[in-house]
């Protein structure tokens, strides 16, 4: 999936003129998914589109290194 969704962003990049790519996948209801199997989303950008995919942070700096150690441990 990595290399086609490499492949395709080059190919939206160039033949759409796009400025930018998002390339967004999602897990869960709570991310936003809709469809329930993996798909990826290229999403090409152009400045000024109006398209934000930001959010807050749910985390401040201070938390990053509990954070990272609770992954690794699951890991």
């Amino acid at each position: 999936m990595a290399r086609a969704g490499q492949r395709v962003a080059r190919a939206i990049l160039k033949g759409l003129g796009a400025e930018g790519l998002n390339l967004l996948q999602s897990n869960g209801p709570l991310a936003g998914q809709e469809v329930f199997h993996f798909h990826l989303h290229l999403i090409p950008r152009y400045r000024g589109d109006g398209l934000r995919l930001g959010h807050p942070s749910f985390y401040e700096e201070k938390d990053f290194p509990g954070t990272a150690r609770r992954i690794r441990e699951a890991l």
